[in-house]
């Protein structure tokens, strides 16, 4: 991992001393921004590995710096690790890669640090991963894209089961995210229709749906030609596991 650039975003200029003093000990190359104002350009700018990130900081806060470093194309897949005194990771909505508390041990931050750069490393053994969210609640999209995203996936998006067809055609995604219950076409259909097609039916589909029929639902998509089945609600982790290993076996 020596060599690996990492950015320190903290106002405290006492912290920054510290991880930069840990980092640098390790081999890592360093840089530090005290302003969370200036935080997004000096990503754009140095362009990290990884990125440490302060919570409390006047002006913008860390949870704002992260919607902006995970909103802008440039910095989106950059991995976050937030140090704070603050135990509100969840308040990220999983878009970061790690939580440390402050106070911290030298070994604790390391630790952390060279886990996440292993996994990023990991996901960059080959060209970028293109995944379509397909649902038609908002908020489940921006959730499903900030956790690609982070993973180092491409992400693009459809709020219904026409737009989600007109997507495949467009973006010839490596992997579909597909609600059930949508205006217009369902995921039923959305499913059927790709799979007749011998040009997109060998995409694969993860269903992702909140209907409580799920062991009937499962088995009804599985033999339709779906990849794999999430039920909502669902963690960061699970809908990870089960892409990975989805691509994993498709290529």
């Amino acid at each position: 991992m020596a060599g690996k650039k990492i950015l320190i975003i903290d106002d405290d200029a006492d912290i920054r001393d510290i991880i930069r003093h840990f980092l640098e000990g390790e081999g890592y190359r360093v840089h530090e921004c005290s302003s969370s104002a200036e935080a997004v350009k000096e990503a754009e700018s140095y362009k990290p590995d990884l990125i440490t990130l302060d919570v409390l900081m006047p002006g913008i806060d860390g949870f704002q710096v992260h919607s902006l470093l995970k909103a802008n194309p440039s910095t989106s897949r950059i991995p976050i690790v937030v140090v704070s005194i603050l135990g509100d990771e969840g308040k990220f909505r999983g878009g970061i890669s790690a939580f440390i508390c402050k106070p911290f041990e030298k070994q604790e931050l390391i630790s952390v640090v060279s886990t996440v750069l292993n996994k990023t490393d990991d996901t960059k053994g080959g060209a970028v991963k293109k995944i379509l969210i397909v649902d038609d609640e908002p908020d489940i999209v921006d959730i499903v894209k900030i956790y690609m995203q982070s993973a180092g996936y491409e992400t693009c998006e459809a709020c219904d089961g026409i737009e989600a067809i007109e997507k495949v055609r467009k973006e010839l995604p490596d992997l579909i995210v597909l609600d059930v219950k949508m205006p217009h076409m369902d995921g039923y259909e959305v499913i059927k229709v790709l799979k007749k097609d011998e040009r997109y039916g060998k995409i694969p589909i993860v269903i992702l749906t909140a209907t409580k029929r799920q062991g009937t639902d499962k088995d009804t998509f599985l033999r339709l030609g779906a990849s794999g089945y999430i039920a909502k609600p669902f963690t960061e982790e699970s809908l990870l596991s089960e892409i990975r290993a989805i691509l994993a076996r498709t290529g």
